[in-house]
């Protein structure tokens, strides 16, 4: 690795000088092991790998035409982009029905072609029951369509309303146990935080179902 110009968890323990291609005279020096796109200087450069094949925005899925005239002419350096597959990062935050609509967009926006995209989606938020069972239809469409869809909601939060506690129960043991559940879906020192917003998640889609 060129020292002190990759990530320190990418440096190899062979380090290369970032002027190795003058002191070598070298008309150019390709260097691979990196899996990003990354000009040094005008003589060297990483081309990284010419299909991406993580989540990671080091720019990846290129391959460098290098074109050089004559000995010791500057090399004229093309990046082409080769990749089939397109790696996306996403936030968004879900608080409404309309906040479920503009995800929908959005993800449509990536890429024209949703079978090349892997998308790691991450969500936060406040949302009741009744819209996250609607949350969680469209992040199924998409997983349909995707080559790959990661979500991460532990920052997502479903808060029952008075609608969504009227379609588990009014009354009784159920009530009871929905109440415990939710004071511990609430509480952010709740190790146990997530376990209890999957548990009220299923009682209110077991009690749609069975309406």
């Amino acid at each position: 690795s060129v020292q002190e110009l990759l990530p320190e968890a990418s440096e190899a323990p062979n380090p290369i000088a970032a002027d190795r291609a003058e002191t070598a005279k070298l008309d150019y020096l390709a260097l691979g092991d990196w899996h990003g796109t990354l000009e040094i200087n005008n003589r060297t450069g990483y081309a990284g790998t010419p299909e991406p094949d993580r989540f990671k925005s080091n720019d990846p899925g290129n391959v460098l035409a290098v074109e050089i005239k004559r000995r010791g002419a500057a090399p004229s350096v093309e990046r082409i982009p080769v990749g089939h597959y397109v790696w996306r990062e996403t936030d968004f935050s879900i608080r409404s029905a309309e906040d479920i609509i503009a995800l929908d967009r959005e993800l449509t926006a990536l890429h024209s072609d949703p079978a090349r995209l892997l998308v790691r989606l991450k969500l936060e938020g406040v949302i009741t029951l009744a819209l996250r069972g609607q949350l969680d239809e469209t992040l199924a469409a998409w997983e349909a369509r995707l080559r790959y869809l990661e979500a991460d909601d532990r920052e997502l939060i479903a808060e029952p309303n008075e609608d969504d506690l009227a379609h588990i129960d009014r009354g009784g043991f159920v009530r009871a146990a929905v109440d415990q559940l939710c004071r511990q879906a609430t509480d952010p020192d709740n190790p146990e935080r997530e376990i209890a917003n999957a548990a009220l998640l299923r009682l209110y889609q077991e009690h749609i179902r069975m309406e």
